[in-house]
């Protein structure tokens, strides 16, 4: 009743692997609500989509979920300082942007019922809500210059409605609806 009653959270993909490992498969199979919290973007993060997109292909990982009805995926995209940068709005019109969710296609399999997907700019990036900062590391192309930061931004990240697209894409993906 525990698995099946309640929603299951999951910010790396380790975590999830591993309570697969323990479980027994009738235990596993009752897990019906699944939350993910990726990151796509930034350096090294264990929550980026990329060590999900990994994992998510282990054999056999798509049988231990059966169950499962409900998925809510909250992505964040990073653009860090002096790093490899999140999904650039240029990728938006192509089929390059599904490279960062690949992992979400052994999903694509079971039988879901309702997906719930939230993208959002990392608060902590060079592009969200504290990234014009006065830190060396996260200042470097626009050198304190809001304009500049504000022109860097509009030419580089996805608009709150390319966002809510790229949601609803993935979301009806998942559904199997396109």
């Amino acid at each position: 009743m525990p698995f099946a009653e309640n929603t299951f959270g999951f910010r790396e993909v380790y975590a999830l692997t591993w309570l697969l490992s323990i479980l027994s498969a009738p235990q596993s199979n009752t897990l019906k609500t699944l939350w993910m919290s990726w990151t796509a973007g930034g350096m090294n993060s264990m929550t980026n989509s990329k060590h999900w997109s990994k994992w998510l292909v282990t054999p056999n990982l798509m049988d231990r979920l059966q169950g499962l009805r409900v998925i809510h995926l909250s992505l964040s995209i990073i653009h860090d300082g002096m790093g490899v940068p999140g999904p650039l709005r240029h990728e938006y019109s192509s089929t390059a942007l599904d490279r960062w969710v690949t992992g979400l296609e052994s999903f694509r399999e079971l039988p879901l019922e309702r997906v719930t997907v939230i993208i959002s700019d990392d608060s902590d990036s060079k592009f969200g809500i504290s990234g014009y900062s006065t830190s060396k590391y996260l200042n470097y192309g626009w050198h304190n210059n809001y304009e500049e930061w504000m022109h860097l931004r509009n030419l580089e990240c996805f608009t709150a409605d390319e966002k809510r697209e790229w949601a609803e894409h993935l979301r009806r993906r998942l559904l199997r609806e396109v």
